[in-house]
């Protein structure tokens, strides 16, 4: 989906997204 934003954490950029924190990027 967006793994492009975390760079391949999937379960991360759910959470990116839904909270908009770029905590794993």
């Amino acid at each position: 989906m967006t793994a492009a934003h975390t760079g391949g954490c999937r379960c991360g950029a759910v959470r990116f997204e839904a909270s908009a924190e770029p905590h794993h990027i």
